[in-house]
């Protein structure tokens, strides 16, 4: 077997379900929102989206705009709901899929979405040391 069989077929985290107990159906019941790692190419193209390039007389200057960027990394994280959907921007009388986010959730939600997407994506210091530890044994 090649020795880049590991690296040609990693395993991918599966999609994770979350759930804020402000949300509930029709029948009541806590409907989770689902959400998926994001990829380094997704991350990279989401950076360079939302990097904010000025000019001037020192030259080129470029900064992330933060806010933004961690907005998008929920929206492309977030399998349900799908924060791009018409309905639901309309719902919220909003077009932009960005406002929807900030209209529906709770600073706290938002936050703990955001995290819980980063964590599933690999950015957790302690699922790193916990496999290290596991690959020991």
């Amino acid at each position: 077997m090649s020795k880049l069989y590991a690296f040609l077929h990693p395993e991918m985290p599966e999609q994770k379900k979350i759930f804020f107990p402000r949300f509930k159906g029709e029948d009541g019941e806590v409907v989770p929102f689902i959400i998926k790692p994001i990829t380094s190419a997704e991350n990279k193209a989401l950076i360079k989206k939302h990097t904010i390039v000025t000019k001037d007389r020192g030259g080129t200057k470029s900064r992330l705009d933060s806010a933004a960027y961690q907005t998008a990394l929920v929206i492309a994280g977030t399998v349900q709901p799908d924060f791009t959907d018409a309905e639901l921007c309309e719902g919220y009388g909003v077009l932009d899929p960005y406002q929807v986010v900030g209209k529906m959730l709770l600073v706290g939600e938002y936050s703990k979405l955001a995290d819980e997407i980063l964590k599933l994506s690999g950015l957790d210091e302690e699922s790193d040391e916990e496999a290290a530890e596991e690959a020991k044994n």
